[in-house]
């Protein structure tokens, strides 16, 4: 789940059951208006997991995890941002400089993409499966299956608003 430029909450759907052993189906990624309203932002995306958007609040990036790649999503239209050698696309977090951090599941790392989706740094990580990773200022947290780790990295998280729930 992530927050749009409005305050919206964007939330990924699956359409399966993974620890049962359900295969993959096609999956959303729906937007919450602050009215409450629920629509489909991105479709067609298989175990949609970790959600940001770049800097500029336009392009929003989705861990297709199913397929080992991350997904751009600008204007309504998706392409391949990035895909992975090793692992899975589970966690993401987008730093100020329009990086694109993201947790590799049982690839058991993390790594970071340029804006342009290049690889550029990749943090190995004890345990066998790395989750999900979020910023608080220069702190890089990360969590495994077999801890919490943080380390400090060379640029800071993007801003995120404030999300407006509906009541």
């Amino acid at each position: 789940m992530t927050v749009g430029p409005d305050g919206a909450l964007y939330v990924g759907v699956l359409r399966h059951r993974p620890m049962r052993g359900e295969p993959v189906v096609p999956s959303e990624v729906v937007r919450v208006g602050l009215d409450g309203s629920v629509a489909e932002a991105v479709t067609g995306v298989h175990w949609p997991n970790g959600l940001g958007f770049a800097p500029d609040r336009q392009t929003l990036y989705v861990c297709e995890y199913a397929e080992s790649r991350v997904l751009a999503v600008l204007d309504g239209q998706k392409h391949v941002f990035a895909t992975v050698a090793v692992g899975e696309c589970d966690g993401l977090a987008v730093d100020a400089d329009g990086g694109v951090w993201v947790a590799l599941g049982s690839g058991g790392a993390v790594a970071r993409f340029a804006p342009t989706g290049e690889l550029v740094d990749t943090i190995e990580l004890p345990g066998t499966f790395v989750s999900s990773l979020t910023f608080s200022g220069a702190d890089l947290y990360i969590t495994t299956n077999s801890g919490l780790f943080t380390t400090i990295v060379d640029t800071t998280g993007a801003a995120v608003p404030p999300a407006g729930v509906p009541h």
